[in-house]
């Protein structure tokens, strides 16, 4: 995700400062000098240079202003961790899922299935849908709670920063 043009952009501190105001909402050029106690043509040069990799970009309602405000590419640089929560978030959704669409098929199994004396299936299909639901169910409950402890990990960081 992040290129040699990104690196460069974010080699200056003030670079990096400009994106730290940015995450708070987007604000027009004037703004930005005014908090960064620069002139104009300073930060326009480093808007341009954040513009041109990617982590910002320029909105142009056809007022009188333009604001500037973060890419999600620029998001990422600055909260890495949401990143992960939202792979981590999909992962638990998906295995949860997979898990309840295998126990319906095992139910449904069982529902339609002719028992023969002993109680044993000679394919072994549905005992493997069950299986394969309580893992998954298992799997998905095992990442959420993963989820939780880095959702905390990341409050905890954030509030040390």
């Amino acid at each position: 995700m992040l290129d040699a043009e990104s690196f460069r952009a974010l080699s200056s501190e003030t670079r990096v400062q400009l994106l730290k105001h940015l995450d708070e909402n987007r604000l027009t050029l004037t703004n930005l000098a005014k908090k960064m106690e620069l002139a104009k043509a300073t930060v326009s040069s480093h808007l341009e240079s954040l513009e041109n990799a990617g982590l910002i970009k320029r909105i142009d309602e056809g007022r009188k202003w333009i604001y500037y405000s973060l890419t999600r590419k620029g998001r990422v640089v600055l909260h890495p961790e949401s990143e992960k929560v939202g792979v981590i978030l999909a992962l638990s959704v998906g295995l949860s899922l997979i898990g309840l669409a295998s126990l319906l098929m095992w139910v449904v199994g069982e529902a339609q299935r002719d028992w023969t004396s002993a109680g044993l299936d000679s394919d072994g299909g549905p005992a493997i849908s069950l299986l394969l639901g309580v893992g998954a169910l298992l799997a998905g409950f095992i990442s959420y709670v993963i989820l939780i402890i880095t959702v905390k990990r990341t409050q905890r960081a954030i509030v040390i920063h």
